[in-house]
């Protein structure tokens, strides 16, 4: 069965998502910026199983939210049925060799026990990014382990650029000597470099995920669809400077939590994610080409308590008037 993994594996990854492969096998840490939907979290459930198979070792999956770390554990269950396979549990132990699959949100306190290789997924907006990357890090820091970051841009104020440019690793370091300057470029990274601090830095646009064979794109049509601004942040790898925005991304982030492990009264993939508890609907029609904004909220049970936002949708070219 893992022959035939191996094989699916090679035969269905695009070139640049082998070349992601082939860093993997040569570098300790991997640090990619990516466009949307270029089949990062994909690719590398299936590298990731492939690996605990074939060596044993644990494999941890940390994202902005639990929600979005089980993503790779769907993926994963589902590469394994290409092969008749069902795995199960969480974490999925693997029959043959006991290797555990370990999938966590950005919880700190549950991110520190474990020892494994490690993928951290859209690490631009996971809030208190450098807290959890100190704890997350030491769970991959035997050298026969690894270490994955990978994420769309976000802001240039996120708790995550100083890592991605190299501003972290220079902090304490005095002397010029031990200092790094570090070209995050697209011209640069876009074949992927290994950098003065150790990491392995690529830049993958949409562009250069065509290039590199993939066939799911019209880019003219993504165009038409997003903003000049939008495009550029969400297919060309371009960071967002909030700083003279009405609600920078550094503030909303401190309103944020990982529903799933904080909300103990709240399923959101249940029938009634919210019980028969009563809950407002707020909606912003759209106007001169931006999208419509839906938000269903529930109110505080006390005075002066929080608004928790349950659900928000945005839906643009929608013909609501049929």
């Amino acid at each position: 069965a893992i022959e035939k993994l191996e094989q699916i594996f090679f035969e269905q990854s695009f070139d640049y998502q082998l070349h992601w492969y082939r860093a993997g096998l040569e570098h300790r840490i991997r640090d990619i910026l990516k466009s949307r939907q270029i089949g990062a979290t994909f690719y590398f459930s299936r590298e990731a199983l492939l690996r605990a198979l074939k060596t044993g070792h644990n494999q941890i999956f940390l994202s902005a939210s639990k929600t979005q770390a089980y993503v790779f554990r769907e993926y994963i269950i589902a590469f394994a049925r290409l092969v008749d396979v069902d795995l199960t549990g969480d974490p999925i132990v693997l029959g043959n060799n006991g290797a555990k699959l370990i999938f966590l949100g950005t919880n700190s306190n549950t991110a520190q026990s474990h020892n494994g290789d490690l993928y951290v997924d859209e690490i631009f907006w996971i809030p208190n990014f450098q807290v959890l990357r100190k704890v997350a890090s030491g769970m991959a820091s035997q050298s026969h382990l690894r270490s994955t970051y990978f994420s769309t841009p976000s802001t240039l104020a996120h708790d995550a650029y100083p890592f991605w440019s190299g501003e972290l690793f220079n902090r304490g370091r005095a002397s010029a000597a031990e200092r790094v300057e570090i070209d995050v470029s697209h011209n640069t990274l876009a074949g992927g470099l290994l950098c003065a601090d150790g990491q392995w830095r690529q830049i993958v646009t949409i562009e250069d995920a065509l290039k590199g064979g993939c066939t799911l794109f019209d880019i003219e049509q993504l165009k038409r669809e997003n903003s000049a601004d939008d495009f550029k942040n969400l297919f060309m790898c371009e960071f967002v400077d909030d700083k003279a925005s009405v609600f920078p991304f550094e503030e909303l982030q401190r309103c944020m939590v990982d529903t799933l492990e904080e909300w103990e009264d709240y399923a959101p993939f249940a029938a009634n994610p919210f019980g028969s508890r009563p809950v407002w609907i707020g909606y912003d029609p759209s106007h001169r080409g931006d999208s419509a904004g839906c938000v269903v909220l529930a109110p505080p049970v006390v005075a002066g308590g929080k608004f928790r936002i349950l659900e928000r949708h945005q839906w643009k070219g929608m013909d609501f008037a049929t």
